[in-house]
């Protein structure tokens, strides 16, 4: 392979060393902020459930990202309809 400039072939390198030191690296998944539409297709619930669970830590809360904006993380989410199934297999 033909460098076009000296330091092209350093780069290079160090860009596989990278490659090489992340795949000995678990994936790492990027957490996702979900708008409350998204939240209610996700759980089924409406609205005002939602908030009602909010109320009884029952649901996680979500961030608030600006004036009346407020979002959750995708994981909160998941980590929620996890703990369900949990709860479900649980009782007889």
């Amino acid at each position: 392979m033909k460098y076009h400039y000296p330091q092209e072939k350093q780069i290079m390198k160090t860009n596989l060393q990278h490659s090489a030191a992340l795949q000995d690296q678990p994936l790492q998944i990027l957490d996702c902020l979900l708008p409350r539409k998204t939240v209610e297709k996700l759980s089924g619930l409406s609205r005002a459930t939602i908030y009602r669970l909010i109320k009884a830590g029952k649901f996680p809360r979500p961030l608030s990202i600006g004036t009346g904006s407020v979002r959750w993380r995708q994981s909160d989410v998941i980590a929620w309809q996890q703990s369900l199934v949990i709860t479900a297999e649980m009782q007889p």
